[in-house]
């Protein structure tokens, strides 16, 4: 009888340290998924968007965030499990990778933003919205076209 007893008690024993180390493996896989990176120092900086003649938004893009049409953003790592894993509804999130003088950043709903800069550094084109993001307000202003 004691036996059985104490052959109960290590089953539910060894069943309940499988189940909880199960819940710890699989919330740390979800956390490996999204690596922390860097914007490249090339696209880094205020960019300004001229939307009427004399109206010119900034943008802002430094090592960690990217400050975009109201989303202020954590930057993390592309990657086509983390592409998959993640929400990337939530708007605090955007998965970048870089190659070259082209920036792709996946935000919001999973949309993909890829940024050309000009060879001379100073402007960056997002050719899905067919705009041009410069580094000075002047310049955006220079080259507005409704």
């Amino acid at each position: 009888m004691k036996r059985l007893k104490l052959l109960g008690i290590a089953l539910l024993v060894f069943i309940g340290v499988v189940g909880v180390s199960d819940k710890v493996n699989v919330k740390s896989a979800q956390a490996s998924v999204l690596k922390t990176t860097t914007v490249p120092k090339r696209f880094r900086g205020t960019w300004y968007l001229a939307t009427s003649r004399k109206k010119v938004h900034a943008y802002k893009i430094n090592s960690t965030r990217i400050k975009l049409d109201g989303v202020n953003a954590r930057v993390y790592k592309y990657s086509s499990k983390a592409y998959r894993a993640t929400s990337l509804s939530i708007p605090s999130k955007v998965l970048i990778s870089s190659k070259g003088n082209t920036l792709t950043f996946y935000y919001i709903g999973g949309r993909i933003y890829p940024l050309n800069l000009s060879s001379n550094h100073q402007s960056l084109r997002d050719a899905s919205a067919m705009q041009t993001y410069y580094k000075s307000k002047s310049a955006a202003l220079k080259h507005y076209r409704r």
